[in-house]
Parts: structure tokens; sequence; C-alpha cells
């Protein structure tokens, strides 16, 4: 792969990162704090991949 479709690789990753535990929100509203604290982290691991993504474009 090119360095260019790597960094769209990682935007991508990323946005399917922050994209899924937000549906997942919306429609468990019940979830438990674990549960909770895993969404969480996966959001926080996917706004990384985004901002890396976009960095490496640059």
């Amino acid at each position: 792969m090119t360095k260019a479709a790597k960094s769209l690789f990682k935007v991508v990753l990323g946005l399917l990162l922050l994209i899924v535990p937000i549906y997942l929100f919306a429609y468990e509203a019940v979830w438990t704090l674990i549960k909770g604290g895993v969404a969480i982290l996966v959001l926080l691991i996917g706004l990384i991949f985004v901002l890396v993504g976009f960095s490496d474009l640059k």
C-alpha cells in the first residue's frame, strides 16, 4: 500500500470506531458501567486513528 492509502485506511478505521459506539449508545440506553467504559475507550482509540491519519496525509 502507498503512504496515502495507509493514511486513508487509518482515517476510515478511526471513523468506524467513532460511529459504531455512538450507534450503540443511541439504541442501548441501559448499559453497565464496564460496557460503557469499553465504548468510551473505543471512541478515544477511533479519535486517535483519525488524528494520526490526517497528520499522515500532510
